[in-house]
């Protein structure tokens, strides 16, 4: 299959990595040849994560908090082909340090600058959790610590970062050190452990954060992204291709999430499966905007209000929940009454049935 030249794909956090091989001919890109329907992608996440946190109530059973899922997907796949891409370099050690270097560089400043300013204006229940979330141990504290007296709230959604630095942990060494064939078994086996995980979870606990907050549980997204950066790379041609995989993430992930629409009406572990349904659909979003859609959706993903929400979407993801408490708290401290008054937490809500509903409210 023809490649074009060299490009630069962007990381989830927004930030450029390394150079690599461009994806298919006819792949949407701006002019610094970087895949802007992935940012497409990336706003359409946020905007349902947002919509799930800030006004259920237009979901209309549409799963919108599992955007969440996309961005695992959507990270999967870039931070793979990254790792990938730059292995043939030689010296795998230097791009291992390298990789590290340069994503905490990108992801901390924001996210501590974020924790920073909570503990420095006082903002429930930071002063209580910092140290969970400083370590990137928020989904632990969440599903193990007292969730029900004290319901995680305003940074609930840390817990999916907590999982995407704990995974990131250990994938790049995997992905760098060992041989290419056995990456490609290690990613099918961490897909098809996560619906394992939770239909065995199912049988514990009924608790929506322990079966999917851990970082096992969300296997399956992270590693379909990187199957798909894989068999793009390597496998172009033969019996099994991204192509190939594509058709069946999407044959397989529709009907999977159509049945996990209507979650009182099945049995536990049909909606851990289905969950990966959802996660497979996504996986044939991602591939599809890496080559490019046409069409409408082609349009939509490439306007430049959507992409530049794609974009800056990790600072609007950390930010987004508590971003009207810090508002407020602002303007009480510095006398701004539109400020002090005119801001409403989406927590708010979540606070008062937590303990009804066994867990944090939204569904990401």
């Amino acid at each position: 299959m023809k490649l074009q030249p060299a490009a630069v794909e962007r990381t989830l956090d927004g930030g450029e990595e390394f150079a690599k091989p461009a994806p298919y001919v006819g792949a949407a890109q701006t002019p610094e040849r970087h895949l802007v329907q992935l940012d497409g992608l990336r706003a359409v996440a946020i905007t349902g994560v947002a919509v799930s946190h800030w006004a259920p109530q237009f979901m209309f059973g549409i799963p919108l908090g599992t955007g969440v899922q996309l961005f695992f997907v959507i990270s999967g796949f870039l931070i793979t082909g990254i790792l990938l891409d730059n292995r043939r370099e030689g010296n795998i050690l230097k791009v291992w340090r390298r990789f590290y270097a340069r994503r905490t560089l990108r992801i901390f400043p924001l996210f501590y600058a974020a924790i920073g300013v909570a503990l420095i204006l006082n903002i429930k229940p930071m002063r209580h959790d910092w140290p969970w979330h400083v370590s990137y141990l928020s989904n632990f504290r969440f599903v193990f610590l007292d969730k029900y007296d004290a319901p995680p709230g305003l940074f609930s959604h840390f817990w999916s970062l907590a999982v995407e630095e704990q995974f990131y942990l250990i994938w790049p060494l995997l992905a760098l050190f060992l041989p290419l064939r056995f990456v490609w078994i290690m990613l099918l086996a961490l897909f098809f452990s996560a619906p394992v995980f939770r239909i065995v979870m199912h049988f514990f606990t009924s608790d929506h954060a322990t079966i999917l907050w851990l970082p096992w549980s969300n296997l399956d997204a992270l590693a379909l992204g990187g199957m798909f950066a894989y068999l793009i790379r390597f496998r172009r041609d033969g019996r099994w291709n991204a192509d190939r995989l594509a058709k069946i993430c999407l044959i397989v992930g529709v009907p999977l999430t159509i049945v996990g629409t209507v979650r009182s009406a099945i049995p536990a572990w049909v909606f851990s499966l289905a969950h990966t349904g959802l996660v497979a659909f996504y996986g044939w979003m991602v591939f599809k905007a890496h080559g490019g859609f046409g069409g409408p959706m082609g349009v939509v993903l490439q306007n430049r209000i959507i992409v530049y929400l794609g974009k800056i979407s990790y600072g609007l993801y950390v930010i987004h929940m508590f971003a009207p408490d810090l508002a407020r708290e602002i303007g009480r401290r510095f006398d701004l009454p539109a400020l002090a008054h005119g801001a409403h937490s989406p927590a708010g809500q979540e606070k008062q049935d937590h303990r009804a509903r066994h867990g944090p409210a939204h569904r990401d």
